[in-house]
């Protein structure tokens, strides 16, 4: 079965110091970041089920429209482009960090049993 896309665009990844921007995909709740649109390996890769999702303030992400990542022992600091764009990161970011495998291979019968 191939993975299906949720959510992806653009966003900037602080890594050390430095921000660059990098194509992320959310697919069955996993987070996924690429050098560019979908192009190659992934240079991260986590599963959401079981993370955290936070807005971080400005003055302590020193960009604005910052949001983190906490899964396992690492936390992961991404920007968005505006207000509407991390909005939308975080809703679908909360949405799969707080779902179930079951409840999405549940989701993937309902739908062929639709068709």
């Amino acid at each position: 079965m191939s993975k299906t896309t949720i959510f992806s665009g653009y966003l900037l990844r602080k890594k050390g110091s430095v921000w660059k921007r990098r194509w992320c995909v959310v697919k069955e709740h996993s987070f996924f970041c690429y050098k560019d649109f979908d192009i190659g390996v992934s240079e991260l890769e986590f599963q959401l089920e079981g993370c955290s999702v936070n807005c971080l303030e400005e003055s302590v992400a020193e960009r604005p429209f910052t949001f983190s990542i906490r899964f396992q022992n690492e936390v992961v600091v991404l920007a968005a482009e505006n207000d509407a764009e991390l909005e939308e990161w975080i809703m679908v970011l909360k949405t799969e960090c707080a779902s179930n495998e079951s409840s999405y291979s549940k989701y993937i019968v309902d739908q062929r049993a639709m068709s």
